[in-house]
């Protein structure tokens, strides 16, 4: 890969006059350079010699992951499950305190 200097910028150091060259890449990749990087790796995956090794261990991440994962779920899980029983408790409440209000209106307004 190439680099070519662009511009001179300013230095980010306070106090310094020096400058410093803007330095970037040139990024002119196109299918053939993207294929054959693509055939590298996986040839050099291929013949890695520990690859049940590999495999093994990303079967354990996987499986640390979704062990994670469940036990999350289940505790949000129970936590909605003792919000809902306590907003159930909470509207039962209201709605007894609803039915009292409406009979001591209607004997109030008669």
């Amino acid at each position: 890969m190439t680099t070519e200097h662009r511009e001179m910028v300013e230095s980010p150091l306070k106090g310094s006059d020096e400058e410093l060259p803007l330095i970037l890449p040139s990024h002119d990749f196109n299918e053939a350079t993207v294929f054959a990087v693509y055939c590298f790796i996986k040839k050099f995956v291929e013949s890695a010699p520990n690859n049940n090794n590999i495999d093994r261990k990303i079967e354990e991440a996987l499986d640390a992951v979704k062990t994670h994962l469940m036990v999350a779920v289940h505790k949000e899980v129970d936590f909605l499950k003792t919000r809902v029983s306590t907003l159930e408790g909470r509207v039962n409440e209201l709605e007894i305190e609803n039915s009292i209000l409406r009979v001591n209106y209607l004997l109030f307004k008669s």
